[in-house]
């Protein structure tokens, strides 16, 4: 119990680190056991068995200061080879649900093979979870009967998730990456999003938009796909689109001039996002066009508008009910209302 020591890293990083086997599973275990100061812990669990695993159940159930649990299945030797069976996985992730005393836990995948079973469990209502990260590229394994996301009760603590795609892409990492997004969408309580290596074929913009939670999105490309250049096309609807989105972070590089014209034409449209990060430099104007959000949101934000629909047409009428009709309104208030600014100031 070394107040010292807060994080354990026994994970692999390109060729050097360490696997932990069943052996010194037990005798961490054993330390841990009166444990109150680690917060993150990494295993490489490509030598672990099931037994190893349960060895390290105990803790990972009942640490109140456990902030980061870290599951790596592969050796960074080979990205392709994945050496361990997804049961170790699922044993460790639904230790980690069940930790009732700790409300700011986050599962990492690093490099693994993951049931399906294993996924929809960190996100039901009976996980605790506040965090679901996929560090690199994870492959899914099928099993059982294809779930109905609307049948299920999903969880009221998860808060962040974020995915990270194969850019050379490979069918099962693909899968992965378009579950993990539809069920988004269905997290009651989601307030942040990240998305890495996210390919044009992930009809982002369509899953997003039906969000009514979302309020920050990390989007970040690390490496090109040479075969097929993206167009971040998804990204650029779902900017144009969103009226609930509030932050956005973007680090694209290698973003060419036609998209960050794009870009920039998208958020000058949208009225929703009061801060932008931006690596590189997209267009100076994005800070413009948040602070012109803010400003609005600052001042008019308690605004209350009253529409008598029978002034309008009936095809309006339905547009006002709509979702997008209700957005379009939203983004020609603030030119409607910027005499009435001066008049309140």
């Amino acid at each position: 119990n070394d107040e010292s020591i807060s994080i354990i890293n026994l994970a692999c990083i390109q060729d050097s680190g360490h696997t932990i086997n069943d052996a010194e599973a037990k005798q961490l275990a054993e330390s841990l056991a009166a444990n109150t100061y680690v917060t993150e812990l990494y295993l490489n669990v490509i030598e672990l068995s099931v037994r190893g695993a349960a060895f390290l159940m105990a803790f990972i159930r009942s640490s109140k200061s456990l902030e980061i649990l870290s599951l790596q299945s592969c050796s960074h030797l080979d990205m392709e080879e994945y050496t361990n069976p997804p049961l170790v996985i699922d044993v460790l992730t639904r230790a980690a649900l069940s930790n009732t005393t700790n409300n700011n836990l986050c599962v990492e995948f690093d490099s693994c093979q993951i049931a399906r079973s294993t996924l929809l469990a960190t996100v039901e209502a009976s996980s605790s979870l506040s965090e679901l990260y996929f560090a690199t590229p994870c492959e899914m394994i099928v099993d059982g009967e294809d779930p109905t996301l609307e049948d299920i009760s999903f969880s009221r603590t998860m808060e962040c998730l974020h995915v990270t795609q194969d850019p050379f892409d490979t069918l099962n990492n693909r899968s992965l990456a378009l579950f993990l997004l539809e069920i988004s969408v269905h997290l009651p309580k989601l307030v942040t999003l990240g998305v890495i290596d996210l390919n044009d074929d992930i009809p982002l913009d369509e899953l997003l938009t039906k969000s009514r939670t979302l309020e920050e999105l990390q989007y970040t490309r690390t490496r090109q796909n040479n075969k097929d250049a993206l167009t971040h096309r998804p990204l650029i609807d779902f900017l144009f689109r969103t009226d609930s989105l509030k932050r956005v972070y973007l680090n694209l590089p290698g973003i060419s001039v036609q998209q960050k014209t794009q870009i920039s034409l998208a958020f000058e449209a949208n009225r929703s996002i009061v801060q932008v990060w931006q690596n590189p430099v997209i267009c100076p104007n994005l800070e413009k066009y948040s602070l012109r959000n803010s400003n609005f949101r600052s001042n008019w934000g308690d605004l209350s508008v009253t529409i008598l629909l029978e002034l309008f047409p009936i095809a309006a009428a339905v547009g006002v009910r709509s979702a997008q009709g209700r957005s379009a309104l939203f983004q020609r208030l603030p030119s409607l209302l910027c005499s009435l600014e001066q008049f309140r100031q």
